[in-house]
């Protein structure tokens, strides 16, 4: 408790005012082997979820569902094919980089540069 004080009394006063404009409900893909992509995407829509991550032909289902989508399937080079999209959240680059921040931070930079709105 001390320590959480601390932190909090540390933070200017502004941060204490911010807001979240959005919350993050998030799902991975596949859910149901069963169902088509679309019926996914509409029950996962229908159960509240609003992001979800997947592969970029997902992306127009996603938008029609009122869902933004983590694309996982592009490089960096490849970024100006969809960055415009509006179903678009970001970029999914890795998961749980054990040791080396350095690779990583090289590929969210070049992700950036590429789109920097995501």
């Amino acid at each position: 408790m001390i320590v959480l004080l601390t932190v909090f009394t540390a933070l200017p006063a502004s941060a204490l005012d911010w807001e979240m404009d959005e919350f993050m409900i998030f799902g991975g893909w596949p859910w149901v082997k069963e169902a088509d992509s679309e019926t996914q995407i509409r029950l996962l829509s229908e159960a509240g979820f609003n992001v979800l991550m997947g592969t970029k032909n997902k992306l127009n289902l996603c938008e029609k569902y009122g869902i933004k989508l983590i694309v996982e399937d592009i490089t960096p080079e490849e970024v100006h094919t969809i960055k415009t999209h509006p179903g678009l959240w970001g970029y999914w680059i890795i998961d749980e980089p054990l040791w080396n921040f350095h690779a990583v931070r090289k590929v969210a930079d070049e992700f950036h540069d590429a789109d920097p709105k995501h």
